[in-house]
């Protein structure tokens, strides 16, 4: 337990990843690339993700507590540190041997986390929303059923829905089609056009 009250939060990580469709005088630019990281900031992103504010993170008192350490725990659970440096990330053990379902519920929300953390770094949006939590609070517009997880407001202005999946193979390409079909389904966000679909 000391050691892992005494580990390095702010050590490097580094997460690979592949981007596509962005327009060339974007913020993220195409192609194959690694967003570095530490552990403050992806524990940070599981604890905030889906809200608008500090303060709405902890405003049940002990019970929101109790909720930032089990998102926190819940990382901790099922990532460490991998490769040559320990700059990589890998499932733990313990996170391997889940049942499916439970492995299902990490998975959604190891994704909606590493969303929040691309999103507040590479798209400078710091506060992602669950959208049907706050859809009645942002006037927005959709189109068919399926909708993305998360829509965030890009400092400077502006709006980005991001359909998050967590997944512990690399999704196909069917899979990228229906996810980018979410995204695209909000329209506008009190009666703006979003900036980015993703």
């Amino acid at each position: 337990m000391a050691r892992l009250l005494h580990q390095d939060t702010k050590m490097a990580l580094e997460i690979r990843y592949d981007s596509e469709g962005f327009a060339p005088n974007a913020l993220v630019v195409n192609g194959a690339s690694t967003l570095t990281t530490t552990w403050d900031d992806l524990l940070w992103a599981a604890i905030t993700v889906g809200r608008p504010n500090r303060q709405y993170v902890f405003r049940h008192g002990l019970a929101s507590a109790y909720e930032a350490l089990f998102r926190l725990s819940l990382i901790r659970m099922a990532l460490e540190e991998s490769g040559t440096r320990n700059t990589r990330l890998r499932r733990t053990s313990a996170a391997r041997i889940l049942d499916p379902s439970e492995k299902g519920a990490v998975n959604y929300f190891l994704g909606l986390a590493i969303c929040k953390l691309f999103a507040a770094q590479l798209l400078n949006v710091p506060w992602m929303l669950h959208l049907d939590v706050f859809r009645p609070r942002l006037n927005l517009v959709l189109t068919g059923r399926s909708r993305p997880d998360l829509i965030g407001e890009i400092v400077g202005g502006g709006w980005v829905a991001l359909e998050c999946n967590g997944r512990l193979s690399a999704p196909d390409a069917g899979t990228k089609v229906k996810a980018k079909a979410q995204a695209q389904r909000v329209v506008s966000v009190n009666g703006t056009v979003p900036s980015l679909r993703i």
